[in-house]
């Protein structure tokens, strides 16, 4: 019985293969993700768009990204920039915060009894 010599390897095989659901239609996807992944596309959503959360954890992620050391020095510059824009933007949903704790205290200095005073109740 002789065998039959092994088929090479075609890419066109593969298409009697069933195609895996598209990206939209995968469950596994993070719907979060910004850009396609076209070329020239830019992929970072505007900083002054961003919420505290998503600034914070993009530019953690520059960190990484930079502490790697893996890019050349133009592509550097360009997620160092993007850091510092992030922090800023981190900086100024912070001081916001601030702004409102102190804004509640202050008004809720007026409401309360003063230190040592019996309570009405």
């Amino acid at each position: 019985m002789a065998r039959s010599p092994r088929q090479p390897w075609r890419p066109d095989r593969l298409t009697d293969r069933p195609h895996p659901r598209s990206i939209q239609e995968r469950d596994d996807v993070n719907s979060d993700a910004v850009g396609t992944g076209q070329p020239k596309e830019n992929a970072f959503p505007p900083v002054a768009e961003l919420n505290y959360e998503a600034a914070r954890d993009e530019l953690v992620e520059i960190v990484k990204i930079l502490e790697h050391g893996q890019m050349p020095l133009d592509e550097s510059l360009r997620f160092w920039e993007r850091g510092e824009a992030l922090a800023r933007r981190c900086e100024e949903h912070l001081d916001g915060a601030r702004n409102r704790v102190e804004a509640i205290l202050r008004s809720g200095d007026a409401d309360a009894p003063a230190e040592g005073a019996p309570d009405s109740e």
